[in-house]
């Protein structure tokens, strides 16, 4: 029974380690920065070198002009997304959690 045990704790600990649920593209930068022209549209999609899509919405403003900030210069950056995807205008992308800039 110990055996068992000690056997289920193991397939516990090793199923575990990928069970965060985020998407994290490492030391990438923009490739592309799209905004669509309608006022309503409400999103920014950022497709990045590793050719990963995520995409912020314009009410995060500081979120918004980081990422603008970022695209413009072709600084690096570590990015944590969302695992859900969702429909931006035909791209299927994911949202964007947390941005680690590096200087």
């Amino acid at each position: 029974m110990k055996i068992l045990k000690a056997i289920f704790v193991l397939l516990m600990v090793f199923g575990s380690f990928r069970s965060w649920g985020w998407v994290q593209p490492g030391n990438t930068t923009i490739k592309e920065f799209v905004q669509w022209e309608s006022s309503n549209a409400g999103y920014a999609l950022l497709i990045l070198e590793t050719d990963q899509k995520c995409y912020v919405t314009l009410a995060e403003k500081e979120l918004y002009s980081l990422v603008l900030a970022l695209y413009m210069s072709g600084k690096t950056f570590n990015l944590h997304c969302h695992d859900s995807t969702e429909n931006i205008n035909g791209y299927t992308a994911h949202k964007i959690h947390r941005i680690n800039a590096i200087k």
